[in-house]
């Protein structure tokens, strides 16, 4: 698991670099801090979830028009926190998931917002 979380950072980061996010090296970090976190997942796994969550949706925010690998690491947290969390931890996590996407694509202001976030939680 450490290895896929470590390259679906890399992979996030190297998508964000090649993007036109206004501030690249903050966008970068973020991106790839967003998949790293999730590394503590044994430690403080409703922590950690809500923190990966946190971070993804100050990515979008950063990069509004995120890359396509970032939805897949999106998709990826959200199945990630249901599986080392138990029902009530999962269900958390989940809530504060989807508010805190939710926040950011609305924020980061696409003119479909409310589509994308719909289509997000669909997944």
């Amino acid at each position: 698991m450490e290895l896929f979380l470590v390259a679906l950072a890399a992979a996030e980061a190297t998508a964000v670099a090649m993007s036109d996010a206004a501030s690249k090296p903050a966008a970068v970090t973020v991106s790839a801090c967003s998949a790293l976190v999730l590394i503590g997942r044994r430690w403080q796994p409703l922590l950690v979830s809500v923190l990966a969550f946190a971070l993804l949706a100050t990515g979008l925010l950063l990069t509004p028009d995120s890359p396509n690998v970032q939805f897949f690491g999106l998709m990826a947290t959200f199945a990630i926190a249901a599986g080392i969390n138990d029902n009530r931890g999962a269900a958390l996590a989940w809530a504060a998931g989807a508010a805190m996407i939710g926040i950011g694509t609305a924020i980061a202001g696409p003119p479909n917002w409310v589509a994308d976030f719909l289509l997000t939680l669909a997944f």
